[in-house]
């Protein structure tokens, strides 16, 4: 039986926070299943994922294909032709869930024709966001099953119109923490049979600890996407509470994003450019490098999916610090890992800080736990493996 093909719609491909994405779709080729990428927006950054060169996948812009007049027209014609009834049912399905369906339906139809040629078997996509929306009108055009990703911020800051009509059309809704299912059942109405488990995973083998001592004193790194959620602008009164002890330390951050021109103005205001430093969106390669040379990890999140950030840490055999959230105690075992404290409390981030880059053993011992925990739970050949149950690739073991 050969495997399904499966039509990836995403908001945005590559994108640099989202290597989880990427991660999950190389697995799934190696594995042996055919992907189409259909991506609604270009990148906004120039910076390449090394692992770009392994991707078999087509990429495809979705919006930029469905600009022409002809072209809508024609494609709306091929489906109503082929799909007549489904087609119908998808408009009336639209104008009943909100005013803003009718023009997501209408905006697909180009998308879903692409998708109907290319011979794809079913639909997946990640956030429920744009991407979600926009399979599950193709999905309904084309009476092919669809699935989709929530991870976080989609589920607890910005849960879209009609969230629960995502997942009541969906095959599943793939989420990634057991705190993230029961949020969706008990406060968005989400059915619990409705929700599949399954945790990001990295690559263990890349995300691995340097076979020499590469550390520096008194580094502590926060890899995070400079936006609110992240709370990354906390890191000041931690680096000023740092300061006043007068310990050896700096705090680098690699990310970008709508926060980064605030933060870089609290740096110079409190004149802390020696111990506070931004050094904006990095390679995979880069994040590797400098988990390496990290004595502690640090991310102070207000919101959070589960955070893939700490498996790369902890796979790295650093200790991290977190704050006590959503599902992230199922990813960071307090006291074991690291350490986990309240949310906007930087007292505790610095005490936690001082704690560790004066105990060389409680580091060392965590990070030996960290990457336990890691290779235990948390691989990409773990996702693969349900996510490829999911599309129905039931000999997966075997590719494994």
């Amino acid at each position: 039986m050969m495997p399904p093909k499966i039509a990836y719609i995403l908001d945005t491909f590559p994108s640099v926070s989202e290597t989880f994405v990427l991660n999950e779709v190389l697995e799934l080729e190696r594995r042996g299943l055919k992907i189409t990428i259909y991506a609604l927006n270009q990148p906004d950054t120039t910076i390449k994922h090394p692992a770009l060169e392994r991707l078999q996948a087509k990429v495809l812009y979705a919006r930029e294909r469905t600009r022409s007049g002809p072209h809508y027209v024609w494609s709306a014609l091929t489906l109503f032709a082929r799909k007549p009834a489904a087609f119908f049912k998808t408009l009336l399905m639209a104008r009943a869930l909100s005013h803003h369906y009718p023009w997501i339906a209408k905006s697909s139809i180009p998308l879903a024709k692409e998708i109907l040629i290319d011979g794809c078997d079913r639909i997946h996509a990640h956030f429920a966001g744009p991407a979600s929306q926009w399979a599950m009108m193709v999905s309904s055009l084309l009476s092919i099953p669809y699935t989709f990703t929530a991870h976080g911020s989609d589920i607890f800051l910005r849960p879209p119109e009609g969230f629960k009509s995502l997942v009541d059309n969906a095959e599943y809704c793939v989420t990634v923490t057991q705190y993230n299912k029961q949020y969706m059942v008990s406060k968005l109405g989400v059915l619990s049979e409705k929700i599949i488990i399954v945790p990001c995973g990295i690559d263990t083998d890349y995300f691995c600890p340097s076979t020499s001592d590469e550390h520096e004193n008194g580094l502590v790194l926060c890899v995070a996407r400079l936006s609110p959620e992240k709370n990354v602008q906390i890191l000041v009164e931690v680096t000023k509470y740092l300061m006043s002890h007068g310990v050896q330390f700096v705090i680098k951050v690699i990310g970008d994003g709508p926060e980064r021109a605030h933060i870089e103005a609290l740096i110079e205001e409190n004149r802390l450019a020696d111990h506070f430093v931004l050094l904006g969106g990095k390679t995979t390669e880069d994040v590797l490098a400098y988990l390496r040379k990290a004595q502690v990890f640090i991310l102070p999140s207000l919101s959070e999916g589960m955070g893939v950030s700490y498996l790369e840490a902890m796979s790295t055999m650093i200790p991290v610090i977190g704050t006590d959230i959503n599902g992230i105690k199922e990813v960071v075992l307090d006291q074991q890992t690291g350490y986990l404290v309240s949310a906007n409390a930087p007292d505790q981030l610095a005490n936690r800080i001082l704690y560790l880059l004066a105990r060389p053993d409680v580091r060392v011992r965590m990070g030996v736990i960290g990457r336990r925990h890691v290779i235990a739970s948390y691989t990409l050949k773990a996702q693969g493996s349900l996510m490829a149950e999911i599309f129905g690739l039931k000999d997966n073991a075997a590719r494994a």
